[in-house]
């Protein structure tokens, strides 16, 4: 990747080590980054560890209606690629 996106990565990381707001950080990693990295649409999805599921939250380009929540739990939702990452499976 450039160096100008190596840059702003190591911004987002450090905000997240700092504990910067947490809007704050994900406004950066869509108005900046995923930009730069090429991505025109997509979702940023959320952990709810009450419901054991991921929430939409933040939509590049789409409506965040057009997202579905994803169950984390076991069956036919956890054949999700975003849920399998997110379990590290």
């Amino acid at each position: 990747c450039t160096s100008e996106l190596q840059s702003e990565l190591l911004e987002f990381y450090r905000g997240l080590e700092q504990g910067r707001e947490e809007t704050r950080n994900i406004q950066s990693l869509i108005s900046i980054i995923l930009q730069h990295a090429g991505f025109s649409r997509g979702v940023i999805y959320l952990a709810d560890g009450d419901s054991r599921r991921l929430l939409p939250r933040y939509a590049l380009a789409d409506a965040l209606e057009a997202w579905p929540p994803l169950s984390c739990s076991s069956g036919q939702s956890s054949q999700q690629p975003v849920v399998q990452a997110f379990l590290g499976k």
